[in-house]
């Protein structure tokens, strides 16, 4: 399923597995580990969830495994690489800029200088950010 059924109001293994496209093996192991929310009831035939409780938790799951799907692919290493040298080169070229606009003493030179770098840093942290999620998720793997 690639939305979630609007009329479903209680989740079991199988049905997150279906909305996650995942074998329920997985979505069982996640269970045994602890790694989804308690379920709402315990039932013979295994836990269950209300959908108020298990669609927010398998929609950031769905996330979390696109963005492994992606990693994993040659193409995703390249977007990576690109992103990073992308960094390097504007953080390498903004500080030429700052440093040429310091020598002409143009205070909009520096202004503007200063501004390009600011957003170069910015990116440069939401980058590290995100490494660090995902070394974090994969140390928990």
């Amino acid at each position: 399923m690639s939305e979630m059924d609007s009329n479903r109001r209680i989740y079991g293994i199988a049905e997150i597995a279906a909305e996650l496209q995942v074998r329920r093996e997985t979505v069982a192991q996640w269970h045994n580990r602890r790694q989804l929310p308690e379920p709402d009831e315990q039932l013979a035939m295994g836990p269950t969830w209300l959908a108020k409780t298990i669609e927010p938790w398998i929609k950031t799951k769905r996330l979390h495994i696109s963005g492994k799907v992606l990693m994993s692919t040659n193409l995703g290493m390249v977007v990576w690489f690109l992103f990073l040298g992308g960094l390097v080169w504007a953080n390498l070229s903004t500080h030429r800029r700052l440093d040429e606009a310091c020598a002409s003493e143009s205070a909009v030179a520096i202004e503007e200088a200063a501004c390009s770098y600011g957003n170069v840093l910015h990116a440069s942290e939401q980058f590290e950010s995100f490494t660090r999620g995902v070394l974090k998720q994969e140390e928990g793997r």
